[in-house]
């Protein structure tokens, strides 16, 4: 198995004829207030397979480790793989959706992907809280009778 494709995205979808695609990549989400609450994510991952794994059932996972390094709970799917031709790249895209995933600090979050209890990638995003605009300084008063200061 080899790595091709391992993104966040804001939609993915795989077509009738086996096109992953993908839209609104990103690895960086800025926000006002903590817990951050993203309403919903898509991993998107394609993982090259040879002659050996066609056929055969897989469990994917993925997990999302804060940067503190408490983790959470897998997100996982067993799944048949496809058949190929051997001699031909076969494909095997995996989606998953994380709806309202709560991201309670900030740093760098790692979502590892997982096959068969073997870690394939880690895909990051950053968590970062939006800057404050700088209030403008206050004018000075002016007189208003026209006096010199």
């Amino acid at each position: 198995m080899e790595l091709r494709l391992a993104v966040l995205a804001d939609a993915a979808n795989v077509s009738i004829d086996g096109k992953l695609n993908v839209a609104g990549i990103f690895n960086r989400i800025r926000t006002n207030t903590l817990p951050a609450q993203h309403p919903l994510m898509i991993a998107a991952i394609q993982i090259e397979i040879g002659a050996a794994d066609f056929g055969r059932e897989a469990q994917a996972a993925l997990r999302i480790v804060a940067p503190d390094g408490e983790t959470s709970a897998p997100f996982a799917a067993k799944n048949k793989l496809p058949v190929g031709r051997a001699g031909e790249p076969t494909i095997w895209n995996i989606i998953f959706r994380l709806p309202n995933i709560r991201l309670a600090k900030t740093g760098t979050y790692e979502f590892r992907v997982i096959v068969d209890d073997n870690t394939l990638a880690t895909i990051p995003l950053t968590l970062s809280l939006l800057e404050t605009k700088a209030s403008l300084p206050t004018p000075p008063d002016f007189p208003t009778d026209g006096q010199a200061v």
